[in-house]
Parts: structure tokens; sequence; C-alpha cells
């Protein structure tokens, strides 16, 4: 069997290595190919139901329908502008001759005529904001249904290190994605279709000369927009990559206070900060720049589109087709035909101005699609992973765990052991040992599935009810949650409840009574408290409390009782052997394998050494 970790792929890249790889991201085929990719995720979450379907399930998993109330508002709106566009001609004619009763018969429905463009306004906009809402809510579900789930996560962060801040990517890039895909939409959702409407009325005022002139000076605006976009696509992405190395080195900060507090190095850290920060903001300044050529070309594209319309309603005047009007006709007519010709300019504008927007959505695109890419080969590898190395599950009537023929390499290919052959029996109690990086919590990770197997089996028994087999690592983990949630995690079985007394007694079993007095009640949700409620040894034996909770056939404890102090540490290991637990664990505490039943001494090299209980207590005395 093939090793699936690949030296040509290390779990950790070096700095080195991570800045010279600088991909170029802009308007291509794999940009299409990532967009389109998330616009089949808005429009259609591979669920049974047809996109257009009107059920509820349907509806909840799709933007079809938001997109066509917007669809029906766009044009909505698009009339009412139009209407709203000729009453100056109208309010030309009734004011040139004169027509009071007129006037008087017309400014009440050009003023609803108004108030109805508004409140249509008003609603696209608002619908909008839905559509972005929803955009977030679909993209973020998914990402999150394909990133949290068992063995996901941990190969990404792991063995993908070139996809930088995988939380920054599900939380700020999707929400900007979003929020510039709302923009977008709002303004250009029906542009193509009052594109052609406009053309065609320019068409009948002017003849094919004005269009022509509109279309030729949208297609050199369009051309050299692209040209100023094409660099910024770059920027925008390794900005928010930026961002997110700030924001994490933030996180760190608040995480680590106590530490850095201890060894004065809050000037080193703000050093840090302050260079993170620089490099930022020349990420910023380097879009800014580069924005600023685009914006000129836009702008001044915006302004001449208002000298071009007025060309363009030069024409038929100075050609003589419109001599037979009179001053009073003839200034109704340029200001209709005026408003079609800047209303056509005004779309073409609309759309080069947006290409700013379009820039950004392309950056945003890169990173969420590259997202998407990485947890695909996350997959194929946990299904070859599941395929080579699989975990064979053993009958009911199976109490054992078992390594045969088992070699192991780290993702770096180093060797970590070679041909273990082991049986821990329930009721046998293992002890891993060794020096620093010998590999003693890698075993752990292949017995949990996390890494494969070069060669060999790892056997595990069926798991009957609950959780039959925990593991605990060194650090903490800690929900975001309450004292109830935090026992019974991860819970499983939702059906199964754990009372205030059950909580009360287990909580008596780790040495946490005080706890109780801490917070306001047991279903009290706390997030960052906890770290400040407990001390390491303690939030130690908080997860602790979770074996006792659900009593599994098997603990595997990665020095997960490390801050505590030896006489606490000892008791809650004979807690454990009390209650039938089989213990399998990593310790540098003599008083501690002295509990166990057998040593697995590792060398570091790939060599082991299988110590039985009388060996073992021969190699105490020794010692």
């Amino acid at each position: 069997m093939r090793n699936s970790f690949s030296s040509h792929e290390p779990m950790l890249a070096s700095a080195e290595e991570g800045q010279t790889k600088k991909p170029n991201y802009s308007f291509d085929r794999v940009f299409a190919k990532r967009f389109f990719r998330l616009l089949k995720v808005l429009f259609s979450s591979n669920r049974p139901n047809k996109v257009w379907s009107t059920s509820k399930e349907a509806r909840k998993y799709s933007i079809f329908w938001l997109y066509m109330t917007f669809i029906v508002l766009g044009v909505s709106y698009e009339a009412l502008a139009y209407f709203v566009g000729m009453t100056p001609s109208r309010f030309y004619t009734i004011l040139t001759s004169r027509d009071s009763v007129g006037f008087r018969n017309f400014i009440v429905p050009c003023l609803l005529l108004v108030f109805s463009t508004a409140t249509c306004k008003s609603l696209l906009n608002f619908m909008g904001g839905l559509f972005a809402i929803k955009a977030r809510r679909l993209l973020t579900t998914h990402l999150q249904e394909r990133y949290i789930k068992p063995k996901s996560m941990y190969t990404l962060v792991m063995n993908h290190e070139h996809i930088d801040n995988p939380d920054q990517r599900i939380t700020q890039d999707v929400d900007k994605f979003s929020e510039t895909l709302r923009e977008i939409v709002t303004k250009l959702i029906i542009a193509p279709i009052m594109v052609v409407y406009y053309t065609y009325k320019c068409w009948i005022v002017s003849g094919f000369a004005g269009p022509l002139f509109i279309f030729g000076y949208f297609v050199i605006g369009s051309f050299v927009s692209k040209i100023f976009i094409q660099p910024i696509v770059n920027a925008v992405f390794f900005k928010e990559l930026q961002e997110g190395n700030f924001r994490y080195l933030h996180v760190r900060l608040r995480q680590y206070a106590e530490s850095i507090a201890f060894c004065d190095g809050e000037v080193e850290e703000k050093h840090r900060a302050g260079k993170s920060l620089d490099t930022l903001l020349t990420y910023q300044r380097n879009i800014v720049n580069k924005e600023l050529p685009l914006k000129l070309t836009n702008e001044s594209f915006s302004y001449l589109g208002a000298i071009l319309s007025y060309i363009i309603i030069a024409i038929p005047i100075f050609t003589g087709i419109l001599d037979d009007k009179d001053a009073s006709e003839l200034s109704a007519i340029i200001s209709a035909n005026s408003f079609v010709a800047m209303y056509l300019i005004y779309l073409f504008s609309t759309i080069i101005e947006e290409s700013s927007k379009l820039s950004d959505l392309a950056g945003y695109t890169a990173r969420i699609g590259e997202f998407l890419e990485a947890l695909d080969r996350v997959a194929d590898d946990i299904k070859v992973m599941e395929i080579d190395h699989p975990h064979h599950f053993q009958d009911d009537q199976t109490n054992a765990i078992e390594f045969e023929d088992v070699t192991l390499f780290s993702p770096r290919s180093k060797l970590i052991v070679s041909d273990l052959n082991l049986k821990i029996s329930q009721g046998n109690h293992v002890a891993f040992v060794g020096p620093n990086g010998s590999g003693k919590t890698s075993v752990l990770r292949a017995l949990a599935g996390l890494w494969p197997c070069t060669e060999g089996t790892i056997r595990i028994p069926k798991v009957r009810l609950g959780k039959d087999l925990i593991f605990l690592p060194q650090l903490p983990y800690l929900i975001d949650g309450s004292l109830r949630e935090q026992i019974v995690y991860p819970n499983t079985t939702p059906a199964i409840k754990i009372t205030d007394q059950d909580i009360i007694q287990l909580l008596e079993k780790v040495r946490l009574s005080h706890l109780s007095g801490l917070i306001q009640s047991y279903d009290t949700s706390y997030s960052q408290e906890w770290n400040k409620f407990l001390s390491p040894g303690e939030q130690q034996r908080l997860v602790f409390a979770r074996i006792l909770y659900w009593k599994p056939r098997f603990a595997v404890l990665d020095e997960a009782t490390s801050s505590m102090d030896e006489e606490t540490e000892e008791y809650l290991y004979r807690t454990l052997i009390d209650l039938g637990i089989t213990v399998i664990s990593i310790s540098h505490r003599s008083s501690i394998t002295e509990l166990h039943d057998t040593l697995v001494r590792l060398d570091g090299e790939g060599g082991y050494t299988i110590e039985e209980e009388n060996t073992v207590q021969s190699s105490l005395v020794a010692i």
C-alpha cells in the first residue's frame, strides 16, 4: 500500500515556499468556472426539487425566486424611470403653450409617478439586501457542510497550507462576495434588456449614427477598463490574504495575552503587529494606486457621455430632419430624445463603472473557489485513505484494538514506527512512552483515523452506544456553550440528556464543585469566559468529566493531565480504571505509567519495544 502523505507536499510549508508561490488571478476560464460553480450553489443546492419549484424547501435552498422578484422590480423601476424621464418634454410643451389647465391636470399624475418610482427603487434596494443575506447563507452553509465534517477540517488545515485562513474565506470573503454581487446585480440586473430597448429608441431619433457612436464609446471604454482591471484582481486577492493574517495575529495576542505578559513580550509583539499592519496597508495602497487610472477612465467616460448625447441629438437637427418643427415642438423633441440618448449612455457608463466592483468580485471568487477546490482534493484524499487504509470495524463481541503489521510515516515522510503489532484488550491499560518527537501522538492520530498507515491495518471495535472510544488531547477544547453542553460534547446522541444532579456529581468526581458557584446556571452559555473561570489544569479536569459521563470502553489520553498536580492526576486515572474504562495514554510521569499494564516504548527511528506488567515494574524499580 502506498503512503498517502507525499514528501513533495509537506504538512507545514515554510514561509519562503509560501512566498514564492504567487499565482496569477484574472478574468479567464478558471474565474468563469469558479464563478459559475458559486452561482450553481446559489440557484441549486443539489436538492431533489427543481430550481423553479415554489415549495418551501426549494425556496429555502435556492435564490431563484428572489432573483425573479428582483427582475420584476427592476423592470418596473425602469418602466417608471422611462416615464419620469419623459415628463420634462411634456412640461416643455405645456409651459411653452401656456396651458394652465393642462399643467394642473398633469402635475398630480406626475407626482404619483415620482413617488411610485421612489417606492420601486427603495424596494429594489430592500430586495438587494435580502439577496445578499440569502446568498451569504447559502454559500456559507455549503462551505461549512463541506469543511466542518469528520477528517475534512483536520486534513485541509494540516495538509493544505497554501489555503490560508479558511475562517476568513468562510466569514469575510463570502460576505464581501455576496455584498459585491448584490451591488452589481442591483444596477445591472436588466441592463442588457434596457440597452436593447434604448438602442431602438435612439435609432428612431438619429438613425444608425447615434447607436453606432454609443456602442463605439462603450467598446472603447470596456477595452480601456479591462486593461486597468486585470492587475486589481491579484491585488484584491493578496490584500484579503493579508487581512486574514493580520486578524489572526490579533486573535493570538488575545489568546496568549498572559503568556506574553509573563515573558514581557509586549514590545516585540507590538513590533510584529506594526509590521503586519504595514504589509496590509501596502497591499491596500497598491489597490488604491491601481484603481486611480480605472476611476479616472470611468469618470471621464461618464462625463463624456453627456456631451455625446447632445452630439447625437444634433444629428437630426443640423441635417434638416426637424426643420418643420416650431420652437415649442423642437424643445419637447430635444428633451425627449436627449433623455433616450443620455439614458442609453448612462446604462453603458454604469456597466463600465461596475468594472471596479467586478475586480473585487473576481478576487473574492478566486479565494472562495480555491477553497472549494481544496475541499474537493481533501475529499479525494479521504476517499483514497479509506480505500487504501481502512479501519475494519469488528462485531459487537470483540472488545480489542489491534495494530497489525502497522508501518506509519509522518506527512514529511519521517518513519514513526515499523511493523507495529499490538493488541489492546479491554482492561489492558497501555501507555506509549519515548523521547519527545518519537511519534507517540502520531500513533494516536493513526488510531483516530486522522493519519493513514503506510502498511498494515488498525482494527477498532464497533461502537455500540454513545461514544465507546474517546480521545482527549493535551490542549483541552472548551466549546462556546453552557456547562451542560461542555460535559456532553460532542453529543452524538441528542436524545440523551444530563440532569443537574448528574452535573453536580460529575463536578465532584473531577474536583470542580466550586465551578457551580462561578456560573449563573448550568444552561448559561459562555465563550472566552471559560478561560478566565478555569486554570489550564481545571480545564483538563472539566473535559475529563466527558469521559466519566460517557463511560466509553476505551479512553485515549494524549498527556491530557499534564497541567494537573500528580495527586489529582493519579486520582482521575484510578477513577477511570475503577469504572472499567480501558486507558490508552501518553505520559512522561512514572506515577502514571505504573498504572498501566503495558508500555510501548518508541525510539523515534521506527523501532519499538513492548514491556508487559512485570517488565514495567522492574523498569520502574531500576529507575
